[in-house]
């Protein structure tokens, strides 16, 4: 009972994390206007609780689990080197900058111990970011052909900039940020579906990755047609490559039963 508890618990950090991250898809922010405050300050709250109640509950845990990490926090921690010695040009845009990679940082070790926890919590993170993506891909088609969605951005304090050359842009207003982002999710889709037995499963991360080339190749981003080609070739020959190392050693297996 104790264990289910447990489970039940993290379930709802993990579900709230979840929720967190797809909010970070509706209220994109930028350095423009910054309409992600109430989110960061909720996840700089929600990480403080994590981490005292960790501490209290396990006295050997530690946020540094490796050297990366390490790399990743001295990494942020250098954005306030500019703050402690007051050799800022703007107090309020440092601040907000501290503040959006804090909170960035604090996520990733938040999703980091919740993928450890249990394998099954990926699949929550892949299929946060997976409708993250419909729901820009959704937008951006409508800021394309009705905009209905302008009151949309509006009501989210998001950036209103003219398409006048109707690229694919949805939420960001930046048709390059939105185009890399759905070359990173088209990426997990593709990990998904080559894993994926179930047959309704795999129409939908066909849907999933055919929307998100389609968004893709309508941002008209060149750099990140490149990219994307860069990406997928690389994928395919780690794919490869792990298919190949499985075969040898079913191989070996087979001959050393054999053998016995």
């Amino acid at each position: 009972m104790e264990k289910l508890k447990k489970i039940k618990a993290f379930d709802i950090f993990t579900i709230l994390i979840c929720f967190i991250l797809y909010g970070y898809s509706i209220f994109i922010g930028s350095p423009l206007k910054n309409n992600t405050e109430i989110i960061n300050l909720i996840v700089l709250l929600i990480f403080v609780i994590y981490v005292i109640v960790n501490l209290i509950k396990n006295k050997s845990y530690r946020i540094i689990k490796s050297k990366i990490v390490l790399f990743i926090i001295l990494l942020v921690f250098s954005s306030y080197i500019a703050l402690i010695f007051k050799n800022y040009s703007n107090l309020e845009a440092t601040i907000e900058y501290i503040i959006k990679y804090t909170t960035l940082l604090a996520l990733y070790l938040m999703i980091r111990d919740i993928i450890k926890k249990d394998k099954k919590y990926i699949n929550y993170i892949i299929y946060t970011l997976i409708f993250s993506a419909i729901t820009m891909f959704v937008l951006g088609l409508d800021n394309l052909t009705f905009n209905i969605s302008e009151k949309f951005s509006k009501l989210t304090n998001n950036v209103l900039v003219k398409n006048d050359d109707k690229r694919f842009w949805s939420l960001f207003g930046y048709a390059n940020t939105n185009a890399i982002l759905m070359v990173a999710i088209s990426i997990i889709a593709v990990g998904k579906y080559l894993k994926s037995t179930n047959t309704k499963e795999k129409i939908f991360f066909n849907i999933v990755i055919f929307t998100n080339l389609v968004a893709v190749i309508m941002s008209y981003s060149r750099a990140t047609w490149l990219i994307a080609i860069l990406a997928y070739l690389i994928f395919i020959f780690f794919i490869k490559k792990e298919k190949t190392i499985y075969i040898e050693l079913m191989l070996r297996t087979r001959s050393f039963r054999w053998y016995i």
